[in-house]
């Protein structure tokens, strides 16, 4: 086992809870329909939250089975960046025919810049700090998502 498992169980814990969190807010707003833009985050809220999951606990058995730290974070990573490329690609799609008006918002934007930069660093990099950081950029992803549906049910409650 990797001395840095403990965070990576952290990474996944906060991640399924994020993907906790959309359920519960879909659970508890029964009145009303909900706005495209919404569902389009709620399903990034739980996209994201598995995903970050499997990143950060993929690392420990992949360490097992290639033997190597170094190469283990390159695959992870790679495998992590290739995600977030094509998940934005579907969800650009995917915004166009939910929510046209919603437009390029400047936070989520930044955070997928950060969360493409450290994922690079992770594999040029080759080391578990690296990936930690890129985690924790992956990992602000869903959150700014559930920040941003959580704005517009307090707008529409008053």
């Amino acid at each position: 086992m990797i001395p840095e498992a403990g965070f990576l169980f952290a990474v996944a814990a906060v991640s399924m809870s994020l993907a906790s969190l959309a359920g519960l807010v879909v659970a508890f707003r029964r009145s009303g329909t909900w706005a495209g833009h919404d569902l389009y985050r709620l399903r990034q809220i739980v996209e994201f939250g598995f995903a970050n999951a499997l990143f950060a606990l993929s690392l420990i058995p992949l360490v097992a089975v290639v033997g190597s730290v170094e190469n283990s974070v390159r695959i992870v990573a790679t495998t992590a960046l290739a995600v977030l490329v094509a998940h934005a690609v579907v969800l650009l799609r995917r915004q166009r025919q939910t929510s046209p008006v919603m437009g390029l918002q400047l936070p989520v934007f930044l955070v997928d810049l950060v969360a493409l930069a450290l994922s690079t660093a992770a594999i040029v990099v080759a080391s578990i700090p690296a990936w930690e950081a890129a985690l924790l950029a992956l990992l602000a992803r869903p959150m700014l998502a559930f920040l941003l549906v959580l704005s517009t049910l307090r707008a529409e409650g008053g």
